[in-house]
C-alpha cells in the first residue's frame, strides 16, 4: 500500500484528487490533507508519504519552498506540483528541486490516473532494484567471509604455497605487513565433562558475537574456522613500522576479555603467537599459541615469548575410544555410539595442530570401524579414491568434521540395518526365556546375561520389543498363572505365592491387588 498526502489551498481539488485515488487506486490510502506549506513540512515529516501531491502557490509558504523543506528531510518522497500557471521559471525551479513532474490545472482524471501509475512504477523499480544491490552486497560480503576464512585455514595448515596465500590477499584486496595468532578457548577440560553440546555451541556463539563487536575498533582481524573448543583469531597490521606487538596483543586481549565476562559472563582463556612479517611465517605464529593455550589456567592470557616451547608433541591414536564406540555399536546402543564418535572427532581437533594428522588419524578411525563392524550386507560405499580424495582437498576443520561423522554414522546405520533381521529371533528367545523360567527367581542382568546385552540395552531392547518393562512382564505371568491355581485348586494362599516365584506372600497379595483390583482371597471367593 502507497501512502499519499495531497497539499492545496482548495478543497474542492484536495476534494477531486482524494476522489479520484479512492475510485481508481483503492488498495491505496490518502494519509493526509494540507492547505499551506507549513503544514505540509510537518505532516510529511510525522507521516512520510511516498507521494505528495503539492500546490505550487499557496499561502504562507509556498508549494516550492515546502518541497525543498520536505526533500531535504526525507529525499525519497516523490513530489508532483500541481499548478495553474504554464511558466518556464515555476517549473524548472521545482524539477531542479527534485520533483517528479507537474499537472496543470483543471486536474485531467486521465493524466493524473496515468502519472500516478508511473510513480508507482518508479517506486517499485526502485525498491527491485535496491533488494538486488542487497542481496548482491549480501552475497559478495559471504564470498569475501569466506574467502578470508580459508585464507587464515590455508596459513594454520602450513606447507601451502606462498603464491596462492599472496593471490588471496590481493583478491581481498589487503597488504599484509605483519601478522600473528591468537587462541581463544572458551572451554576449558574440565567444563567439557558436564556441558553439552548447545552449552558449548551457546558460548562459542557467545564469544563470537562480542569478537565481531568490539575487535573491529582496536585492530585488523579474520577470524578462523572454529575447532572444537577454541576460536581462532590472525591479527595483522598494513604498515611495515615496527611496533611492540606483545604489548598490543596483550591489551587487545585484555580489553576482549573484559567485554566477556562482564557482558556475556563468560571467562575465556587466551594464547598468542609471536607477530611476523612474512606469509611463509604466519604459520609458526599460530603454532606458538596454540601450543602454549593448555599451558594457561582458566582465565589466563599468555604470549609464548612466556613459555617454554614444546618439542616434538605428537597425537596419540584413540585404540581405546575407538574399541568403546565398537562395544557400544554391537551392543546396539547406537545413539551412544553416535555420541561418542561427535566427541572423540572434537577431542582430536583440539590436540592436533595440523589439519593433514587430523584426516590421516579420522580416515584411519573410519578403516579401523570399518574393519570390525563389517558384515555381508554392507556395501563398500566410502571405501573409493574419490572418498579419500575428497576428504584430503578439505582445508576448513568443521567441513572435515561434519563429513567424517557423517561416514561413520552412515557405517553405523548400515550395521543397524545388517542386524535388524535378528530382532525378531532375540525376541522369540526372550519369550523362550521368560515364560520358561517366570517362576523362578530371575532378573534383568539373567536375561541380559543369556541374550549377551548389558542390562541397560537389555532394558531398552525388552520395552521395544514387548511394549512394557521387565517387572511388569513377570508379574503379569505369574499373576495369569496364580489366577488359574485360585480358580482351579484349593491350594493355600502363600503356596500359591511360592509356586509362581514370591517368597513373601505380603508382596505377592499387594502385586495381585494391582493387577485385578482384588485381594487372591477375594478373588477366589467371587
Amino acid at each position: 500500500m502507497k501512502r499519499i498526502m495531497i497539499v492545496d489551498d482548495e478543497p474542492l481539488t484536495r476534494y477531486a484528487l482524494r476522489k479520484l485515488i479512492s475510485t481508481k487506486f483503492p488498495d491505496e490510502k490518502v494519509i493526509g490533507e494540507a492547505d499551506n506549506g507549513i503544514e505540509a513540512v510537518k505532516m510529511a515529516k510525522k507521516n512520510k508519504p511516498d507521494i505528495i501531491f503539492m500546490d505550487i502557490r499557496m499561502p504562507g509558504m509556498s508549494g516550492i519552498e515546502a518541497t525543498e523543506k520536505i526533500l531535504a528531510d526525507e529525499p525519497t518522497i516523490h513530489v508532483i506540483i500541481l499548478t495553474a500557471y504554464d511558466h518556464f521559471d515555476y517549473i524548472q525551479k521545482a524539477l531542479d528541486i527534485g520533483v517528479e513532474g507537474y499537472l496543470l490545472k483543471p486536474i485531467s482524471k486521465e493524466i493524473v490516473t496515468k502519472k500516478i501509475k508511473d510513480i508507482f512504477q518508479r517506486i517499485q523499480l526502485i525498491k527491485d532494484k535496491e533488494a538486488t544491490q542487497k542481496t548482491i552486497d549480501e552475497n559478495l560480503n559471504a564470498v569475501v567471509k569466506l574467502a578470508e576464512r580459508d585464507f587464515v585455514d590455508q596459513i594454520i595448515q602450513r606447507g601451502k604455497d606462498e603464491k596462492i596465500l599472496n593471490q588471496y590477499m590481493e583478491f581481498l584486496g589487503v597488504k599484509i605487513a605483519c601478522g600473528y595468532f591468537i587462541c581463544i578457548a572458551f572451554q576449558d577440560e574440565a567444563e567439557k565433562v558436564y556441558a553439552n553440546n548447545i552449552v558449548r555451541e551457546r558460548n562459542r556463539m557467545k564469544t563470537q558475537g562480542a569478537i565481531r563487536r568490539y575487535l573491529p575498533f582496536m585492530t585488523n582481524y579474520i577470524e578462523a574456522s572454529p575447532r572444537g573448543n577454541y576460536i581462532v583469531l590472525f591479527l595483522y597490521d598494513i604498515n611495515a613500522s615496527s611496533y611492540n606487538q606483545k604489548e598490543e596483543s596483550y591489551v587487545i586481549s585484555k580489553h576482549l576479555q573484559h567485554k566477556l565476562l562482564q557482558v556475556e559472563k563468560l571467562d575465556v582463556t587466551m594464547s598468542i603467537g609471536r607477530a611476523y612479517s612474512g606469509v611463509e611465517e604466519f604459520g609458526t605464529s599460530f603454532d606458538e599459541a596454540y601450543s602454549i593455550l593448555k599451558k594457561l589456567k582458566k582465565g589466563e592470557i599468555g604470549h609464548v615469548d612466556d613459555y617454554v616451547m614444546p618439542i616434538g608433541a605428537v597425537l596419540k591414536y584413540p585404540n581405546k575410544e575407538v574399541g568403546e564406540i565398537i562395544g557400544k555399536i554391537k551392543i546396539r546402543s547406537y545413539e551412544d555410539a553416535f555420541a561418542f564418535v561427535e566427541n572423540l572427532v572434537e577431542e582430536m581437533m583440539m590436540e592436533a595442530m595440523s589439519i593433514d594428522v587430523i584426516k590421516e588419524y579420522l580416515i584411519q578411525i573410519y578403516f579401523d570401524l570399518r574393519k570390525e563392524l563389517m558384515c555381508k550386507n554392507i556395501t563398500r560405499e566410502g571405501l573409493n579414491s574419490q572418498w579419500i580424495s575428497s576428504i584430503q582437498s578439505i582445508v576448513c576443520p568443521e567441513e572435515l568434521k561434519l563429513l567424517i561423522i557423517q561416514e561413520i554414522k552412515l557405517l553405523i546405520h548400515a550395521y543397524e540395518r545388517c542386524h535388524i533381521g535378528s530382532t525378531s529371533n532375540v525376541r522369540r528367545d526372550i519369550y523362550s526365556y521368560m515364560h520358561t523360567y517366570f517362576r523362578e527367581n530371575i532378573t534383568l542382568d539373567d536375561l541380559a546375561e543369556i541374550i549377551g546385552m548389558t542390562s541397560q540395552h537389555t532394558s531398552k531392547l525388552f520395552k521395544d520389543l514387548f511394549g512394557i518393562n521387565f517387572t511388569e512382564y513377570l508379574a503379569d505371568l505369574r499373576i495369569a498363572l496364580a489366577k488359574d491355581l485360585l480358580e482351579q485348586s484349593t491350594i493355600k494362599i502363600k503356596d500359591v505365592a511360592k509356586s509362581i516365584g514370591y517368597d513373601n506372600v505380603n508382596y505377592f497379595c499387594r502385586v495381585f491387588k494391582k493387577k485385578t483390583g482384588l485381594t487372591p482371597k477375594e478373588y477366589r471367593r467371587r
